[in-house]
């Protein structure tokens, strides 16, 4: 089962995307399934 993403999450990983990111840093578990299922590089 997996867990909703939160409004903050989503708009930093669109942001990210945005702006041609290829990494992404974050904490938090959720953010990193959405940025790596967006094709960003996740260090945690």
């Amino acid at each position: 089962m997996s867990t909703p993403n939160r409004l903050a999450g989503i708009l930093h990983v669109a942001t990210a995307l945005d702006l041609g990111a290829s990494e992404f840093l974050t904490f938090d578990a959720n953010q990193k399934l959405l940025a790596e299922a967006e094709g960003l590089v996740v260090s945690i």
